[in-house]
């Protein structure tokens, strides 16, 4: 037979049991005080007999001590999920949103399209593709072969070099496809990078590993990286100089670097554990750092790509335009680079007569100022990575200007935006996300900065321009360093006038291309820099 213990309802009270039942109530009072509990209001039962007050009361106890970790557990597992405050997706509410996709033809549509074929071919607009041209009123005096970085992120030194070999083609009457050794320089840098971030690690020895600087410097920013900046090349080039590529080539982990990164990461990180919790001085790091470790590092790189030279012979071939062809031998005996660049590059390009402007709309930058991005170097006791803000109009006068006198620039850019590869096409124009997608995907450059949508991302080098009739620029010709792949321009890329106005970030150009005015407006601010979060998008490496 089933026993259970229910509620009762109030049931008539004899005489003889009213002393009884005082008595009771009373020891019962007695024992709420004791336990700090009070005298349950429910009266409960077993098998139709009331149950004494006291049983009660431990029942309620009971249920209490059984109850209460249940619903801490319940509160807790609540508190616990994912933004618990925030709107799950019920079946329910999926099913609404799925009601109101299908009642829109237009997405059903697109749904058809898009599904099978990449959005770049659904939304390309062909009454813009079927226009295209790619001629322009300005262009420098030769367009050498292009380059290829290959699986690499040295963009930033392939940009920076092929400004240099311009002027060399020119002066030398060097072939289309001669080129400097971006090896050589990327040899240094490597070297250089290991120091630099050694050094900070020593300056950062009291930090946590999670702490949000070293984090970044050794994972997701990190300094070891093939990507870089204009100010790592500027420093490179003025340290160590240049020579042509063929007395230093390339080699398998210049190409694929990968691997050659990851194991200099482990080196730097055998550095980093050794801070951590040492007893050694500063000092004592740094006579630890260059006495084992830098020794090590140099080895490695050698092993990785071979020691470059500290001199060489450069034998090369002048061309004779306009001489049935021929060909004179010239030979430069006994060079080092940086003899090389003082003497042969320096004339015709002073890297330190350059400067590098920023277009940031965002409020909080002011024109004209200089920004600093902290932990953004490559080399210890080299030039820091400088912003000068500028406006759009300021940067494109400039750049028309470099042009015109036949100096290309060093840029970067978002490279990755609107970019139309079959086509060799960077523009906002040519696709129609919004028709092809029904849907709005508009946003300023600012947000998109602020918002960490874009950021620059690629360098590359600005070689022209197509101006309409009252000048002001249509397109531009940028030379890329990607191979010359099968397209529409060989390895240079188109980029549209609002595309630059959406993308373009850096622009390198020599001071005497600015106006007047603004060099004045720079000028009266160079003294003061101020510092931007490291994290900030101008942070970023151009390494695409």
């Amino acid at each position: 037979m089933q026993t259970s213990i229910t509620k009762n309802t109030e049931r008539p009270v004899t005489r003889s049991m009213t002393k009884k039942r005082r008595r009771t109530e009373e020891k019962v009072d007695l024992l709420s005080k004791s336990t700090h509990k009070s005298v349950p209001k429910e009266k409960f039962s077993f098998e139709g007999t009331e149950l004494p007050p006291e049983i009660s009361l431990q029942i309620a106890s009971l249920q209490e001590r059984i109850l209460e970790p249940l619903v801490k557990k319940l509160l807790h597992s609540h508190q616990l999920k994912v933004l618990p405050k925030g709107t799950e997706l019920s079946e329910e509410l999926v099913s609404k949103f799925s009601k109101k996709h299908k009642s829109n033809k237009k997405n059903k549509l697109s749904e058809q399209v898009v599904s099978d074929l990449p959005l770049n071919y659904v939304s390309e607009r062909r009454d813009m593709a079927s226009s295209l041209n790619y001629t322009y009123s300005h262009t420098l005096d030769r367009t050498p072969y292009p380059t290829n970085q290959m699986h690499s992120g040295r963009c930033w030194l392939f940009a920076g070099l092929n400004s240099i070999r311009l002027e060399l083609i020119k002066q030398f009457n060097l072939p289309d496809h001669f080129e400097l050794s971006q090896s050589h320089l990327f040899f240094h840098d490597k070297f250089e990078r290991c120091n630099y971030l050694m050094e900070e690690l020593i300056s950062l020895r009291d930090r946590d590993y999670n702490d949000e600087v070293v984090h970044a410097l050794m994972g997701y920013a990190s300094t070891l990286d093939d990507g870089g900046h204009w100010s790592f090349f500027k420093n490179l080039v003025t340290k160590y100089g240049v020579m042509p590529k063929n007395n230093y080539e390339e080699s398998y982990n210049t190409s694929y670097t990968n691997t050659m990164n990851e194991v200099l990461k482990k080196k730097v990180t055998q550095f980093l554990l050794e801070t951590k919790d040492s007893s050694l001085t500063d000092e004592q790091l740094r006579e630890l750092k260059d006495n084992k470790f830098l020794p090590d590092i140099y080895s490695l790189l050698c092993k990785f790509m071979g020691e470059p030279p500290s001199k060489f012979d450069w034998s090369y071939y002048e061309d004779n335009y306009g001489h049935n062809g021929a060909k004179t031998q010239r030979v430069l005996k006994d060079l080092t680079p940086v003899q090389f660049y003082q003497e042969f590059v320096e004339p015709s390009y002073n890297i330190e007569q350059k400067i590098m402007i920023v277009h940031d709309p965002r409020e909080e930058r002011a024109l004209y100022n200089h920004y600093r991005v902290p932990y953004s170097a490559n080399m210890v006791g080299g030039d820091p990575n400088i912003l000068v803000t500028v406006s759009l109009d300021d940067m494109k006068e400039a750049a028309i200007r470099s042009i015109k006198a036949h100096k290309s620039m060093w840029i970067a850019c978002d490279v990755g935006k609107d970019f139309n590869h079959d086509r060799d096409l960077l523009s906002t124009e040519i696709f129609d996300y919004d028709l092809a997608l029904n849907t709005k995907l508009g946003m300023s450059k600012a947000d998109q900065l602020k918002y960490r949508v874009s950021c620059p991302s690629h360098a590359m080098l600005l070689v022209g321009v197509d101006l309409d009739e009252a000048t002001k620029p249509r397109k531009w010709r940028i030379e890329n360093s990607w191979g010359a792949e099968a397209g529409h321009d060989q390895g240079y890329l188109q980029m549209s006038d609002k595309w630059f106005d959406n993308y373009m970030y850096y622009l390198v150009v020599d001071r005497q291309f600015l106006s007047e005015e603004v060099l004045e407006a720079i000028n009266e601010n160079d003294l003061e820099v101020s510092d931007i979060p490291f994290n900030d998008p101008f942070g970023a490496v151009a390494k695409n």
